[in-house]
């Protein structure tokens, strides 16, 4: 009987450690919302983001030129230059050119404000490697996005 007694109950250590947990989760919360980023941390990552969205466009197309020589098919460029994720590169180039200039020579001290820029960056960031992905798409399996867009554009031929 005092077995079943004691295995219902826990240990009073587990309940100190479940309290050091949650003190802890408690301060990383805390520590989360009230840190609100710079306007300088913001232009830099901005600058960041430029730079490599900048550097990004032409090393992309020059890797896809690379796979279309190798195949002696210029329809992979084309297919490439057509990407939703590439058009959306340059979208997001402007914009983050315009929010370094502006953040590094205005005050802006609205943390709504600056969040929202934060989060804008992350998108980017996240947008940035789903290129980078699609890059990567067009390099090694080359022939199967080939074959798959070229279907899919016969499809739409013969429906018509």
């Amino acid at each position: 009987m005092p077995y079943i007694i004691e295995s219902v109950f826990c240990d009073l250590n587990d309940l100190k450690i479940l309290d050091v947990f949650f003190d802890g989760l408690d301060k990383i919360v805390s520590l989360f919302f009230n840190f609100t980023p710079g306007p300088s941390f913001l232009s830099d990552v901005a600058v960041f983001e430029g730079v490599l969205i900048g550097v990004a466009i032409p090393i992309s197309l020059q890797v896809v030129t690379r796979a279309a020589d190798r195949y002696k098919d210029y329809e992979i460029a084309q297919f490439f230059t057509k990407e939703p994720l590439y058009k959306l590169q340059y979208v997001l180039l402007l914009p983050n050119i315009a929010l370094a200039i502006f953040l590094k020579f205005l005050s802006i001290s609205n943390p709504v404000v600056l969040w929202t820029i934060f989060f804008w960056f992350i998108v980017n960031i996240i947008v940035f490697y789903i290129f980078v992905k699609i890059v990567e798409e067009y390099t090694i399996n080359t022939d199967k996005l080939l074959l798959g867009k070229l279907k899919r554009h016969v499809k739409i031929i013969l429906e018509k």
